[in-house]
C-alpha cells in the first residue's frame, strides 16, 4: 500500500488556487471573448445572461473545457465617465481584500481593440492637448504658431516611448501575454497562483514545460538520488505520483482521463525498462513472457492490475521488470536511471501532444490513437536513444554512495528536456525563455 506522504504536488497548489482569475475591461466588440476563447482553448463559455453589452463585474464566468480559470468581465471606460471605472476599482479593492488567495484577483487584461486603416490606437489629438498643457510654462513667449513644432516633438516623443515601443515590445516571442502574465503573476504573488496561470494557457507549451519542470522540483524530482521521498513505497508508485503532477499541469482537454490511464503508463515503462537493472529487463531472463504469466504476476501485485496487463504483454515489458516494478522502491542506478527517463520522456511526449493537437482544432480532446500517433514519434526516433544514452552516462559516472555531494539528478533532468525537447518533425525546439 502506497505511503501516504505521495501526494500529488500539483493538488496541493490547486487546492490553495484552483483557478486563475483575471479581470478582462474593454469595449465591447474589442475581442475579449476572442481572446479568452483563443488563450484557454475553450469553444464556450458560461457567464451573465445579461443582454449583449451589459455585465456584472461579480459574475463569474468559466467553462467547463477549462476549469483551470475563471474571469470577471467589466465595460470599457468612457471619457467623462466615472460610474463603471467607480465600480472597477471598488471590485479591484474588495478583492484585495478576501483572505483565501483562490477569491483573490490574480491579473486584470486590458482589451483594446486593434485600429482599422488610418485608425488610431488612442486619442492622438487629446494627447497633443495634453503635452501642450504640460508645456505651457514654455510656450508662454510664443506665438500659437511657433508653439506647434515644439508640441508635435514632445507628442511624437511620448508616443514613441511610451506606446509605439511598449506595444512592439509585446510582439517579441519571450513577450506573449501569456509570458508577461505569468511573469508577473510569479514575480508578486504565491506559487499556487502562478502555477494556475500557466496550467490554465493552452497556446503556450514553453510555458507547460517550464511550470511542469517548476512544480517537478518542487518535491518528487529532488532527491532522486538520495532516495528523500520514495521508501517504503512501490516502484508502481513513485511512478504514478511522478506521472500525476506532470499530466495535471499540462491540463489538456482530456474528458475520458486518457493521459492518467493505465495505457500510456505502459507505454512510457516500456520505454524505460532498458535503463532499469539489468536483470529487470533482460528479455532472457528465463521467466515466461506469455500473457497469462504477466496478468498472473500483477494480479499478485495490485488488484488494479487487470486493465494493464494486456498492455504490458503487447509492448512486451519482461516479468522481471513487471516484478521489479512491483517491488518496493530500492536506491539504486537502474531505479534513478527508470524514474530520470520517465520523466523526460512523459514531458517529450506530452510536448508532442500538444503540437498534435494544435494540428487539430476542430477535434481538442485527447484521443488513445492521439496518444499512440505521438508515441510512435518518439520511441521511435533518435532523440529518445540520445536521451537514454545520456542518462546511462550520467547515473554510471556518479556514485550513489557519496553523500558528500549534492543530490543534482532534477539539474539533469531538466537539462535533459530542454536540451531534447521536439517538435513533430524531429527538430529541436528552443525553451523559449525558460530559466531557472
Amino acid at each position: 500500500m502506497a505511503n501516504p506522504s505521495l501526494t500529488s504536488t500539483a493538488e496541493e497548489f490547486f487546492k490553495e488556487c484552483p483557478r486563475f482569475r483575471i479581470l478582462t475591461s474593454g469595449k465591447t466588440g474589442v475581442g475579449k471573448t476572442t481572446l479568452i476563447k483563443h488563450a484557454f482553448k475553450v469553444d464556450h463559455i458560461q457567464g451573465s445572461d445579461k443582454e449583449p453589452g451589459k455585465c456584472d463585474i461579480n459574475d463569474e464566468i468559466h467553462s467547463s473545457e477549462n476549469i483551470r480559470f475563471v474571469l470577471h468581465d467589466s465595460q470599457g471606460f468612457e471619457p467623462g465617465e466615472t460610474e463603471n471605472f467607480n465600480e472597477v476599482k471598488n471590485f479591484i479593492q474588495q478583492r484585495a481584500q478576501e483572505p483565501e488567495i483562490r477569491d483573490q484577483l490574480h491579473a486584470i487584461w486590458l482589451c483594446i481593440k486593434i485600429p482599422e486603416a488610418g485608425g488610431r490606437l488612442i486619442e492622438y489629438d487629446r494627447l497633443y492637448n495634453y503635452t501642450r498643457y504640460q508645456m505651457r510654462s514654455q510656450l508662454r513667449h510664443l506665438s500659437k504658431e511657433e508653439q506647434k513644432k515644439p508640441v508635435e516633438q514632445e507628442t511624437e516623443k511620448y508616443f514613441k516611448v511610451e506606446c509605439v515601443d511598449r506595444l512592439n515590445q509585446l510582439n517579441h516571442r519571450p513577450k506573449k501575454l501569456e509570458w508577461t502574465t505569468y511573469n508577473l503573476v510569479r514575480n508578486h504573488v504565491a506559487e499556487s497562483v502562478w502555477v494556475a496561470s500557466a496550467t490554465a494557457q493552452r497556446v503556450n507549451v514553453d510555458l507547460n514545460v517550464e511550470s511542469s519542470i517548476r512544480v517537478g522540483i518542487k518535491k518528487y524530482w529532488r532527491g532522486l538520488a538520495s532516495s528523500i521521498n520514495f521508501p517504503g513505497n512501490l516502484l508502481r508508485d513513485c511512478l504514478s505520483i511522478i506521472h500525476k503532477d506532470i499530466v495535471k499541469i499540462w491540463n489538456f482537454l482530456d474528458p475520458d482521463t486518457i493521459l492518467e490511464g493505465n495505457e500510456i503508463k505502459a507505454m512510457i515503462l516500456g520505454l524505460v525498462q532498458d535503463l532499469a537493472d539489468p536483470d529487470a529487463s533482460n528479455p532472457n531472463s528465463g521467466f515466461s513472457e506469455n500473457l497469462k504469466t504477466i496478468k498472473a504476476s500483477l494480479d499478485v501485485a495490485t488488484p488494479i492490475s487487470g486493465p494493464i496487463a494486456p498492455v504490458v504483454a503487447t509492448i512486451g515489458l519482461s516479468v522481471m521488470f513487471v516484478n521489479w516494478l512491483f517491488g518496493l522502491y530500492t536506491n539504486t542506478p537502474g531505479t534513478l536511471r527508470s524514474l530520470m527517463g520517465y520523466i523526460v520522456d512523459l514531458t517529450i511526449v506530452l510536448e508532442q501532444l500538444f503540437w498534435f493537437k494544435a494540428a487539430q482544432p476542430k477535434n481538442p480532446a485527447v484521443s488513445s490513437d492521439d496518444v499512440k500517433a505521438v508515441f510512435g514519434l518518439y520511441s521511435n526516433s533518435e532523440e529518445r536513444v540520445q536521451v537514454h544514452r545520456e542518462i546511462r552516462a550520467y547515473v554510471d559516472n556518479m556514485s550513489l554512495l557519496d553523500h558528500a555531494h549534492p543530490d543534482n539528478a532534477h539539474e539533469e533532468v531538466e537539462r535533459l528536456i530542454k536540451v531534447h525537447r521536439l517538435d513533430l518533425f524531429g527538430a529541436n525546439k528552443p525553451a523559449g525563455g525558460a530559466s531557472r
